[in-house]
């Protein structure tokens, strides 16, 4: 069998002590819920959809590079306020590529998922400013530029407020106006920017563009992934 030389990107994401949560039948619906609607509005990018494997843990896989963070950021704010940890993989895929199942599917993309995944878990015991997404490949520089880029992306958010958190999901991730924004919250628009400017919004979006460029850099490193 001819190995597929493409580049593709695995993500994989827990729950964070799951086995604590009292009521698992409920989030275990949500975590349902959440990967369903992930796989309908990013199915252009979606290589074989993601699915739930242990009860606490999802898998899928990407063709695309452009929304991986943000497919990562819905799943996290919609599985609030339980705690998601995620690994990205970049490299190959060994196996039929199935659109349905990607459980059956393997290859150094996954296997470089889990490596990363297996990193936060390491990094969550050492140290609690941890970024709860990590990124593995086999080009160790480009990965410790992000990896370092997503740490500082982690640290910013944890200080956020959740008004803070509003404003900057209508921006970013909803592209609403400010104007649009105070009309939602029922707020004036000089109180939108205030609580943009409080989150350094401006050097976060940055970080954020720069890491999704970095991805982008994978895509042309066929021949060392």
């Amino acid at each position: 069998m001819e190995l597929n030389k493409e580049i593709y990107f695995a993500i994989i994401g827990d729950v964070v002590d799951s086995r604590k949560i009292e009521k698992r039948n409920i989030v275990q619906r949500l975590y349902v819920e959440v990967i369903n609607k992930i796989n309908i509005k990013y199915s252009e990018d979606i290589a074989s959809k993601f699915i739930i494997t242990f009860g606490d843990s999802f898998q899928g896989l990407l063709k695309k590079s452009i929304h991986i963070l943000q497919i990562i950021q819905e799943i996290e704010d919609s599985m609030a306020p339980y705690k998601l940890r995620f690994g990205i993989g970049i490299g190959r895929i060994d196996t039929t590529i199935i659109l349905e199942d990607s459980s059956l599917i393997d290859g150094p993309a996954y296997h470089n998922a889990r490596f990363a995944i297996d990193e936060v878990k390491t990094l969550k015991d050492k140290d609690k400013s941890y970024s709860a997404t990590l990124v593995h490949s086999n080009n160790i520089i480009l990965d410790n530029l992000i990896n370092s880029a997503l740490s500082i992306c982690s640290v910013m958010k944890s200080s956020w407020t959740d008004k803070q958190k509003q404003v900057v999901d209508f921006t970013m991730n909803q592209e609403k106006t400010q104007d649009e924004i105070a009309k939602i919250l029922h707020i004036k628009q000089p109180t939108v920017n205030r609580r943009l400017k409080s989150t350094n919004i401006y050097i976060y979006s940055q970080a954020i563009e720069n890491i999704n460029k970095a991805f982008e850099l994978y895509l042309g490193e066929n021949n060392e992934l």
